[in-house]
């Protein structure tokens, strides 16, 4: 059996040295299908905001958030749990992701927008992610991504 492999590029080099009194806000969303292409679409956002005092110290965790959303046909939200807590995000259950979530966030979701919460960010990106998805899908084989042949190969 032979299973080809990408090599993956890591960093170019040593990130930056950190400037004093700023602030860094990072965030991931794995998208995946548990169950296949075709089944549920599992969204798993983070986030946490870090601030600097001094870059020779390292810096102070001010943030965090975390997102699970399980997205449907339609891109439609079927089910979602947060970190932290907020009451009514249960109410973005049948919200699209897309075109009209930014007002669903802003009716179940009051403030949160304007506070530019990790947590908005993650709830905000349903959109996008829900709609390349699919496109990444598309792009991938059995064996790997069809953008770029795999440079190494394992057998087994």
């Amino acid at each position: 059996m032979s299973i080809e492999l990408q090599n993956v590029r890591g960093p170019l080099g040593i990130a930056p040295k950190r400037r004093s009194g700023s602030v860094r806000r990072t965030s991931t969303i794995d998208m995946t299908w548990s169950a296949g292409f075709g089944t549920q679409l599992r969204l798993e956002g983070r986030a946490r905001d870090i601030l600097t005092l001094d870059a020779d110290v390292s810096p102070v965790l001010i943030a965090t958030a975390s997102a699970h959303v399980g997205v449907g046909d339609n891109r439609t939200i079927e089910d979602i749990t947060v970190d932290p807590l907020r009451p009514g995000v249960e109410r973005l259950i049948g919200s699209r992701g897309g075109g009209y979530l930014r007002a669903a966030l802003d009716e179940f979701l009051p403030g949160e927008r304007a506070k530019g919460s990790p947590l908005y960010l993650l709830l905000d990106d349903i959109s996008g992610t829900s709609l390349i998805a699919g496109f990444a899908w598309s792009r991938w084989t059995r064996t790997g991504c069809t953008r770029r042949a795999p440079t190494w190969r394992t057998s087994a």
